[in-house]
C-alpha cells in the first residue's frame, strides 16, 4: 500500500509541475513577493505621509500567492503588514488611534488578498489536475500520461536512456461485466490499478487509456529489467485479483526503445501493437520487442533492426 501510495502520489507530483505554466521555480515567488515589500516600505519611507502604497503590498502579495508555495501569500501579507506598521511608526510618526485603524485595515486587505489568490489558485490547480486522472482508478487518463510522457520521452533522447512502454488489456473482460455486473468490473480495474503500483517504483508512469487498458511507462529500463517489473506485475494479478474462482490475466505487448520515437503517439503504438499480437495468441501472454532504430515512426522502423520476445504462460 506505500508503494501504490508512493506511485500515484509521484505522478501527482509531476503533474503539478506541468499543468500551470510558471517559467520560475515556486521557491522564487516568495523571493520575489520578499523583495517587493521590501522596495515598497523604502518607497513608502521616503515618500510623503499623504502618499497611500497600500495597493502597491496588495500586488507583492498577490504575486507571491500565485507564483509560490502555498505559504507564500501568507507570509508575503503578514510582512507587508510588519513593513507598513514599522514605515508608518518610525518614519510618518502617525497618531496611534490612526495608526491601529490603519493597521487593522490593513491586515484585513492584506490576508484576504492572500485568501482569495490561494484559494483561486488551488481551484484552477485542482481543476486541471482533475481533468488528467481517471476517476475510477485514480491513474493518469490519456491526456494526463500524453502530457507526463513527453517529458520523459524527451529526456530519453538527450541523455541517451532506454524507453520502454508496456501496454496491459485485461482479458475477458467484456464476459466479466457481462457475467457478474460493471460494479464488480469496476472493482477488477481498480484492483488491477492497485497491483500495478505496488509492483513497480514511483518514478514509473501508469496510466488507463481505455475500458480495460493501461500504460506503464518505464524510463530508464531495458527489455531485461521490462520484462522482470512486466512478469511480476502478471504473477501478482494471477494471485491477488479474481472473479469468482477464476484468475484474471493480462496480454501485455513491451516495446522497449534504445532511442524514443518522434511522439507519444508512437510509443503507444508500437506496444499495443505488440499487445494485439499478444491477445491473438489467446492472452495472458507477452509479446515484445527492442526498437534499436532512432526516432522514426514504428511503421517505418526495419525488422532487422530489432529484436523481439515472447513469454506465455497458461492460467
Amino acid at each position: 500500500m506505500t508503494t501504490e501510495r508512493t506511485t500515484r502520489a509521484s505522478q501527482r507530483q509531476r503533474l503539478s509541475a506541468l499543468t500551470l505554466y510558471r517559467p520560475l521555480p515556486r521557491a522564487a515567488g516568495i523571493g520575489i513577493g520578499l523583495a517587493l515589500v521590501t522596495v515598497i516600505s523604502l518607497v513608502d519611507w521616503l515618500t510623503p505621509d499623504t502618499t497611500q502604497l497600500s495597493v502597491l503590498y496588495v500586488g507583492a502579495i498577490t504575486i507571491a500567492a500565485w507564483a509560490g508555495p502555498v505559504f507564500s501569500g501568507y507570509a508575503v501579507a503578514a510582512a507587508s503588514t510588519i513593513a507598513m506598521f514599522a514605515v508608518a511608526t518610525l518614519a510618518h510618526s502617525q497618531p496611534t488611534e490612526t495608526l491601529l485603524t490603519n493597521g487593522l485595515v490593513a491586515t484585513v486587505v492584506f490576508a484576504a488578498t492572500a485568501v482569495a489568490v490561494t484559494t483561486m489558485r488551488r481551484s484552477i490547480d485542482d481543476g486541471r489536475h482533475d481533468a488528467l486522472i481517471d476517476p475510477l482508478t485514480e491513474t493518469l487518463n490519456r491526456r494526463g500520461f500524453d502530457t507526463v510522457a513527453e517529458r520523459e520521452r524527451i529526456r530519453a533522447g538527450r541523455e541517451g536512456q532506454a524507453l520502454t512502454l508496456a501496454y496491459f488489456d485485461l482479458d475477458s473482460f467484456k464476459q466479466v461485466n457481462d457475467a457478474f455486473g460493471h460494479k464488480v468490473g469496476d472493482t477488477v480495474l481498480n484492483e488491477f490499478a492497485t497491483t500495478i503500483s505496488t509492483a513497480v517504483r514511483g518514478t514509473d508512469i501508469l496510466a488507463r487509456v481505455g475500458g480495460d487498458e493501461f500504460v506503464l511507462l518505464l524510463p530508464n529500463t531495458d527489455a531485461r529489467q521490462a520484462l522482470v517489473v512486466v512478469d511480476r506485475i502478471r504473477n501478482r494479478l494471477r494471485e491477488s485479483v479474481k472473479v469468482g474462482n477464476a484468475s484474471v490475466t493480462a496480454s501485455v505487448g513491451v516495446a522497449t526503445y534504445r532511442f524514443p520515437p518522434e511522439s507519444i503517439d508512437a510509443l503507444v503504438f508500437g506496444a499495443d501493437d505488440l499487445m494485439y499480437e499478444a491477445k491473438q495468441r489467446g492472452g495472458d501472454s507477452v509479446v515484445g520487442q527492442v526498437v534499436i532504430g532512432s526516432a522514426r515512426p514504428w511503421e517505418d522502423v526495419d525488422a532487422s533492426d530489432d529484436a523481439r520476445f515472447s513469454l506465455t504462460r497458461s492460467a
